[in-house]
């Protein structure tokens, strides 16, 4: 038997002391949940709501670590809450084992999503973290009563839709101000295609949306050549407002939806009868719910969100009584079983995977995000520089390099065994053209200046002319280049023993290649001389063939410490060439080595 430890009494006991707090019992291990739990009492210090009663019930989860792991508290099936609120999980009740409902409080505060103490005001001692845990719920419940749980300014907070756990995720593209979901808002109901994400079934993308007859009214958003096979169709509907149960529950059941929709005007049963025919093919179908949303509370709606549900089975054969196997008899029987008022909605996870959407953890400034990069050199440095852009919102990448990727490669590059033997311009553009959906990477396998005419017109179209190789006869091939205005231009190169990063960046008509070599020679020298003694390595048996030795760690380090200065040469184009170094700190081991006169690290 489990017993509570000191750190919970002690949590218990000093609840006594928060007004409108009373405790109800004492702290009891429950096996099912995993968690201590402790009833409680709340009293509003004014008058309730018809939703909140001023008296109201709850139960205290704990994990036996308290004062650390999870901390929640829900209302109590008797004498707690019954409706679901905003800043709240969806607050019903489906298992009579457990005392209390399902409707878990949000009391935490942003800088806990990041799981440091230091970030989070919440404190995390064993006479504080409960106590801060119940007087922020009596707040939550004041401001519940008063209908103050969404005040205007605040980031807008979408209901909570109970999603399947099979790992299925829908995605969609949409950001405020799209104007091509307005002729969806029109004429609110139709059909669309579903895609399929390559390499990745559990992906479902929507596609063009149709009207009822069939003719496209948005077309679909997703690169159709690289991401999205056509998979099936489904139907859309878009409801007027946010689809919810007051006070903020979304619908639940098919029943519920037919309520939400109802009191809005539409007849959801109409359009499920007159469109379902379609989708009798004994194949799973989708149901996509539209709604316009804002950024903030109490700010205009700017832009459509999608929420997506699995159609259930629906009939090929078998009629009730008195139809004919038709369109109506078919719909008939649907009405009385798949889409009973009490058949539970199958709603799958559904995100907006628009580039704006996704980014908000880190992008580059706009100017970056939006210039034509050509990159020269797709190896270590190259294909990381490449990576790390590319994540960062620069969408538009021509990229050249004659060689193919060898294995010894492999210790620093991006790229994997299966790319080994295959062009490195070509792999590594099929590598970025993964890793989100609007990039649009384009690789040719030649050396710069290219022969071939439409890497020329990719060459000229570019604004920002990227050199990962650090060669000198591909620099003078940039200074001679015919270039019909200004470009920035930026080379990137890595010193001998991987110690410095040199960055050389230009806004000019052609590449200064001497002055390149004017601001660079010296730190060459310095390269030469603080190498001294170290020897090169070689690969392979044979004919002696040195090998340029550079670990993937630093080769990345450098790779990340030069894209600030790549995008701060694109935002503000220097009016004169540049020369940017940066050093790495020398390690405890490459310090004993030099002052024994020895071998470094990477020789």
């Amino acid at each position: 038997m489990n017993d509570p430890s000191d750190q919970l009494l002690t949590a218990a006991r000093v609840l006594d002391g928060v007004e409108g707090c009373s405790v109800l019992g004492e702290w009891a291990w429950h096996h099912e949940a995993g968690v201590f739990i402790l009833p409680l009492r709340l009293t509003l210090s004014g008058d309730g709501s018809a939703d909140v009663p001023r008296t109201t019930e709850w139960y205290v989860h704990a994990e036996e670590r308290y004062p650390w792991g999870k901390l929640e508290i829900y209302p109590a099936v008797e004498n707690g809450i019954t409706v679901t609120f905003p800043h709240q999980d969806y607050n019903g009740w489906h298992d009579s084992i457990f005392r209390w409902r399902e409707g878990d409080l949000c009391l935490r505060t942003p800088a806990k999503v990041f799981g440091r103490v230091g970030y989070d005001r919440e404190p995390y001692t064993p006479d504080a973290r409960l106590r801060w845990h119940v007087r922020r719920a009596l707040l939550w419940l004041e401001a519940a009563a008063r209908n103050e749980l969404m005040l205007p300014g605040e980031p807008f907070e979408l209901p909570k839709f109970i999603t399947n756990t099979k790992g299925e995720i829908v995605a969609f593209q949409a950001s405020p101000g799209d104007s091509k979901w307005i002729d969806l808002v029109k004429k609110p109901f139709g059909f669309m295609d579903i895609g399929a994400l390559p390499g990745n079934e559990r992906v479902h993308l929507l596609g063009s949306f149709r009207n009822s007859g069939g003719a496209v009214v948005s077309p679909s958003s997703w690169p159709q050549d690289r991401f999205y096979d056509l998979k099936s169709q489904g139907l859309w509907v878009v409801a007027d407002g946010v689809p919810v149960l007051p006070p903020w529950q979304a619908p639940l059941t098919w029943g519920e939806l037919r309520r939400v929709l109802g009191t809005r005007g539409f007849r959801l049963d109409e359009v499920l009868s007159a469109l379902l025919n379609r989708m009798r093919d004994g194949q799973r179908h989708l149901f996509a719910l539209g709604f316009r949303i804002p950024k903030l509370f109490g700010d205009a709606t700017s832009q459509l969100h999608w929420q997506v549900a699995a159609l259930p089975p629906l009939s090929r054969d078998g009629v009730p009584r008195g139809f004919r196997p038709n369109r109506l008899g078919f719909w008939v029987r649907d009405r009385r079983h798949s889409f009973r008022d009490d058949a539970v909605i199958e709603w799958l996870p559904t995100q907006n995977w628009h580039f704006e959407e996704i980014s908000t953890r880190g992008k580059l400034g706009q100017h970056m995000r939006q210039a034509h990069v050509l990159l020269i050199g797709a190896g270590a440095l190259g294909s990381a520089v490449a990576e790390l852009l590319v994540r960062a919102g620069v969408r538009c990448v021509t990229i050249l390099d004659d060689e193919l990727l060898a294995v010894g490669n492999l210790v620093r590059h991006t790229l994997t065994l299966a790319d080994v033997g295959q062009s490195k311009a070509k792999a590594v553009a099929t590598r970025l053209n993964s890793l989100l959906t609007d990039v649009r990477v384009e690789a040719f396998e030649e050396r710069f200046p290219p022969r071939d005419q439409t890497a020329c017109e990719k060459v000229l179209a570019c604004d920002v002319v990227l050199d990962c190789t650090g060669e000198d006869t591909v620099l003078d091939s940039l200074a001679r280049f015919p270039w019909p205005g200004n470009r920035t231009f930026i080379s990137l190169s890595i010193g001998l023993g991987t110690r410095r990063l040199y960055s050389f960046s230009a806004h000019a008509r052609s590449f200064p290649h001497a002055r390149f070599q004017e601001l660079v020679s010296p730190w060459l020298r310095r390269d030469i001389a603080d190498g001294a003694g170290d020897t090169q390595p070689w690969e392979g048996t044979g004919c002696w063939n040195p090998v340029f030795p550079a670990r993937a760690d630093d080769v990345w380090q450098l790779a990340a410490a030069s894209i600030r200065h790549v995008e701060r040469t694109v935002t503000e184009k220097p009016a004169e060439p540049v020369l940017a170094v940066v050093e790495r700190l020398e390690t405890a081991e490459e310090a004993s080595h030099r002052a024994a006169g020895g071998t470094r690290r990477g020789a």
